[in-house]
């Protein structure tokens, strides 16, 4: 299309056939429109998609109002009749965020999950759910083996931090034991 001197578009291409595949153009979002301004769901300008068409010629009929066609190998201006399926919006979307899908591991728990592709490239995605994420938040100092210990007054065996084994000689599993043990009094 061209267009004229008073800004309106010029039609360029003849009526589309299969026998002049590529007697058409691109749009802005990659498909190829052609000019068959017979078919039932033309644009006003007399152009279509060029993948309903050929599915069009091919069945009879246009698909089905509110299905969508999807190109089975991904590639939208491959639009030969083998490669088009008919596909409810919802099973469409589906198809297209399954291929745009990577595998990554959680950095908190080690699960692998899918991941949409571009959301690890803006955001750098780590977690497989908020809940790893927000767990992550909260560890922020690694995860500590407890210790059995023995306690001095009364012989209970009580769990402490290692780090809490150096600060004193005695240890008690509660205040009790240490208000009444002989050393503290």
């Amino acid at each position: 299309m061209e267009k004229s001197n008073n800004g309106a578009f010029q039609r360029t291409h003849e009526v589309w056939t299969p026998e002049n595949w590529n007697d058409g153009y691109l749009d802005n979002k990659g498909r190829f429109r052609v000019y068959r301004p017979d078919y039932p769901r033309a644009y006003h300008e007399g152009y279509a998609l060029r993948a309903h068409v050929v599915y069009w010629l091919q069945t009879g009929s246009p698909h089905p109002e509110g299905t969508e066609l999807h190109h089975k190998d991904k590639t939208k201006d491959n639009d030969v009749f083998d490669n088009l399926v008919v596909l409810t919006h919802s099973q469409h979307q589906k198809q297209h965020k399954e291929a745009s899908c990577t595998l990554k591991k959680c950095s908190y728990c080690g699960i692998v999950f899918k991941a949409l592709t571009h959301r690890i490239k803006e955001r750098g995605v780590k977690y497989c759910s908020q809940d790893c994420y927000q767990k992550s938040r909260k560890d922020f100092t690694p995860r500590v083996k407890w210790v059995d210990v023995s306690c001095t007054h009364c012989g209970k065996i009580f769990k402490i931090i290692p780090s809490r084994l150096n600060r004193t000689v005695n240890h008690f599993c509660s205040r009790a034991c240490y208000h009444n043990h002989p050393t503290t009094k």
